[in-house]
């Protein structure tokens, strides 16, 4: 499977948190039972709103630089 990231303010009201968890770490699991636990990941944002604001981009950036050139963690 492709690479998939998943990020969730946890002050989001529109999708709680709890629900947010729950579908990630399922994600993670079918992942991790493919073969590829590495290439999925969830990530709360703590304090933060349903947004697309810089820590939500910036998570992004890191995870991206990651999959498509290989170089850091996964982190802003």
């Amino acid at each position: 499977p492709r690479a998939a990231m998943m990020i969730q303010g946890e002050e989001d009201r529109i999708f709680p948190i709890s629900g947010a968890r729950r579908a990630g770490a399922g994600v993670e699991r079918i992942y991790q039972l493919a073969g590829h636990p590495g290439r999925a990941r969830f990530v709360s944002l703590p304090g933060l709103p349903h947004a697309y604001s810089r820590p939500f981009r910036e998570s992004m950036y890191g995870w991206m630089r990651l999959q498509l050139q290989g170089r850091g963690r996964g982190e802003p």
